[in-house]
């Protein structure tokens, strides 16, 4: 389906970039955070749905960011009285994205821009990270998975696992 240019918004990822909103991808991972009930479904859809008309109607060039999505969705949660759900929700850190942002100092960089990201991340109960494969791909600067690439993604995730160590009030999920 071809949506008018008066329907279109536009979310600005952590690498900014714009891409369109997709109300379904929002429906799925509100899905993901409430569960699979009937009502967590139900729910699911109509946060997706309230998100997106709020957008449309009042943000300024119909932009939003990724982060002030995260937000929006876990205040209708907690408000529709799936708590749970509101602090599962939490926030999503794009592996692959804070690599791509990084063209000076590219490993170093990459590392700074994760433990920012991790801080940021801390008032959230639950950090769900993704986009590791293709982060260690594009830090190696390779098409091939190998053993560099094996060696790099353990370290990754040691330097965030002792973040979160020390934070010792985040739940991470490690996907892909």
């Amino acid at each position: 389906m071809i949506q008018t240019r008066e329907n279109i918004v536009w979310v600005r990822n952590a690498a900014g970039e714009l891409e369109a909103f997709d109300e379904e991808r929002l429906a799925e991972s509100v899905r993901r955070a409430a569960g699979a009930s009937e009502d967590a479904v139900m729910i699911a859809d109509a946060v997706a749905g309230a998100v997106f008309h709020y957008a449309r109607d009042h943000a300024a060039d119909r932009t939003v960011t990724v982060g002030e999505i995260a937000e929006m969705v876990e205040a209708l949660l907690l408000m529709l009285g799936f708590d749970e759900a509101s602090q599962q929700y939490g926030g999503e850190i794009r592996l692959d994205e804070l690599a791509a942002r990084n063209t000076v100092g590219f490993e170093l960089a990459f590392y700074g821009e994760l433990r920012q990201a991790l801080t940021s991340a801390l008032p959230r109960q639950a950090v769900r990270l993704s986009g590791l494969r293709a982060c260690v791909l594009r830090l190696r600067g390779t098409q091939r998975w190998g053993v560099s690439c094996r060696r790099l993604a353990e370290e990754i995730l040691g330097f965030v696992y002792a973040q979160a160590a020390r934070a010792r009030t985040m739940n991470l999920a490690v996907v892909e």
